[in-house]
């Protein structure tokens, strides 16, 4: 890589604890709008924890720190890029990151269903139909309980992408047993068809090569296949927020 990949590579990303003060601020700002007091909360716990943490600045290398927004937690992250790519007008055009360590991680607190209602100001059969429908895909199983992170939000009208990762070990039993194709899965994918809104596909990718498969899935189908996949304790919601950090420098 080059000094203009450098150069790009200093523009956009955060080597300082001033740094990531100033861009976590104006992320912050930037989504004040539309935070629930209780994301507010784990955010302020976020930048606090942020001020008091002793970091060294990162000069001369291709080392740099980043921050993650995922559906229960906060990352604070130091990483390594490997690669930068700029396009033909010297824009950044993809990046290859290695190598990346936690330094902290703020998570929020889970809520019950009543509790969850309470503060988006429903029902609790209402949030029982959300989850019935697969619509809290950050929701968790305990036992016969459901819990819900509390930066969560009440799901949107209509249908939304998911994209869920499976652990190591792989899905549960049960999931296996009612999806067979989920045995040795590692990806899943679920989109609307583009030409007919009523036709889902949940696209599933696999540990052992590149073989992938493909389920086609009415609403209702959709909806259980989600449950099960939401239920299943070897099953993650991939729904991190990406926080384009030029913007915020």
């Amino acid at each position: 890589m080059g000094d203009k990949e450098y150069e790009m590579f200093k523009h956009c990303f955060c080597f300082s604890k001033k740094d990531l003060l100033k861009s976590f601020s104006k992320f912050m700002k930037s989504e004040e709008n539309k935070l629930t007091p209780n994301i507010d909360k784990i955010y302020q716990q976020f930048y606090s924890r942020l001020k008091e943490t002793s970091l060294p600045t990162m000069a001369e290398s291709w080392w740099y720190y980043d921050y993650t927004v995922n559906q229960d937690s906060i990352d604070l992250e130091l990483c390594h890029c490997e690669k930068i790519e700029l396009d033909d007008d010297d824009n950044l055009s993809s990046m290859t990151t290695s190598d990346i360590q936690i330094i902290f991680r703020i998570k929020c607190e889970y809520l019950t269903i009543e509790s969850f209602a309470k503060m988006h100001q429903v029902s609790s059969a209402t949030v029982k139909q959300w989850l019935k429908k697969g619509k809290l895909r950050s929701a968790k199983k305990s036992e016969q309980d459901w819990l819900i992170p509390e930066m969560a939000q009440k799901p949107e009208q209509g249908f939304t992408s998911g994209n869920y990762d499976i652990e190591s070990d792989g899905c549960s039993i049960e999931s296996i047993l009612n999806y067979p194709v989920l045995k040795n899965a590692h990806t899943v994918t679920i989109r609307q068809d583009n030409q007919d809104s009523s036709i889902y596909r949940a696209k599933i990718w696999y540990n052992n090569n590149n073989e992938e498969n493909c389920l086609i899935f009415n609403q209702k189908q959709l909806e259980n296949f989600e449950v099960q996949l939401i239920s299943d304790p070897n099953v993650n919601l991939n729904g991190s927020l990406c926080v384009w950090k030029s913007d915020f420098r």
